[in-house]
C-alpha cells in the first residue's frame, strides 16, 4: 500500500483554485505542473485512491475528504484533457463515498475524520466520522462535479439523491450557529460557537466557503444567493434564497434562511 502525504492536499487544492472550467485545446501535458501532478496522481493507492495520512496522526485511513477534493480536481482534469482515466478516477473516489456515507452509523448522511477530535479545544470530543460541515460541503463539492460529467442516467440519479440527503441536516435550523448559519458540526457543542465572517484565516475561509458551498451550489461551481427586499429588521442582515442547481434545467429552493446579527 502507498503512503499519501500532505502534498497531496495542497497540491490539489492549488489546482482547485487555478483551473478554469472551460475545456481548452492547450496541452497540459507538457507542463512542469501537470507532470508533478501526474506523479502525485500515480502515488495514490489504486484501490482507494483517498487513503492516507493527516495531521492528526501517520495511520492510513480512508479520508472522505481526500476523496471529495480528489474528485473536484480529476474533474477539472478531464474537462482540460478529456482523459478517460481522470473521469474512472472521479468515479471511483464517488463510489466509496456513496457505499461510506453514514461511516459513525447515526443515520445522518454527512462526512468527517477518520479520527477523534476536539474541534474548539473545550474538552467535548467528536468521535471519528463526526458530520463536519466542511467536510461534508467538500464531499457534496465533489460529487456535483461528478453528476456533471457522468452520463449514465441511474447513476445521476444515485448521486443526485446522495447530494440532497448530504444537505437534509441544513434545511432547517437544527444545526444552526446563533447567528443563523450552519454550525461547524452536528454536535450540540460545536453549534454554540459563531466562526465569524470578519474573521481572516485560511481556515476560517474554508469555514465560510463552505457554507456558501452547501446553501448557495450551482452547477458552475459559483454561488448564487439571492436577497430579499423583505425582512431586513435590525436584527437580521436579510433573508436568502438558497437554490441548489444540479443543471439548466434542475434546481429546487431548498431554503430561505435569515442571517442575524450576533
Amino acid at each position: 500500500m502507498k503512503k499519501t502525504t500532505n502534498k497531496v492536499l495542497i497540491v490539489l487544492l492549488f489546482l482547485l483554485a487555478s483551473c478554469s472550467k472551460q475545456s481548452s485545446n492547450q496541452d497540459y501535458s507538457t507542463s512542469l505542473f501537470y507532470q508533478e501532478y501526474q506523479d502525485l496522481i500515480d502515488n495514490l493507492n489504486a484501490d482507494f485512491p483517498g487513503n492516507g495520512i493527516d495531521v492528526f496522526d501517520n495511520q492510513l485511513k480512508d479520508r472522505p475528504m481526500a476523496y471529495g477534493l480528489l474528485m473536484s480536481a480529476e474533474y477539472n482534469r478531464y474537462l482540460h484533457t478529456r482523459n478517460t482515466d481522470a473521469y474512472l478516477l472521479v468515479k471511483k473516489c464517488g463510489l466509496w463515498l456513496m457505499e461510506n456515507s453514514d461511516l459513525n452509523n447515526n443515520g445522518i448522511v454527512g462526512f468527517g475524520l477518520p479520527d477523534q477530535w476536539d474541534a474548539f479545544n473545550d474538552n467535548s470530543i467528536n468521535e471519528a466520522h463526526h458530520e463536519y460541515t466542511i467536510t461534508t460541503a467538500i464531499v457534496v463539492k465533489g460529487l456535483l462535479d461528478w453528476y456533471d460529467i457522468e452520463s449514465n442516467i441511474n447513476k445521476r440519479a444515485e448521486i443526485k439523491e446522495l447530494v440532497l440527503s448530504c444537505l437534509d441536516p441544513y434545511l432547517d435550523n437544527r444545526y444552526d450557529s446563533p447567528i443563523g448559519i450552519p454550525a461547524y458540526s452536528l454536535s450540540p457543542e460545536d453549534t454554540i460557537y459563531d466562526i465569524s465572517y470578519e474573521m481572516e484565516s485560511h481556515s476560517i475561509n474554508i469555514y465560510r466557503n463552505a457554507i456558501v458551498l452547501l446553501h448557495c451550489l450551482c452547477k458552475n461551481g459559483q454561488s448564487r444567493r439571492k436577497k430579499s427586499q423583505t425582512n431586513t429588521s435590525d436584527n437580521n442582515y436579510g433573508s436568502c434564497r438558497i437554490t441548489l442547481h444540479f443543471s439548466r434545467s434542475e434546481s429546487y429552493v431548498i431554503k430561505c434562511i435569515n442571517i442575524k446579527r450576533a
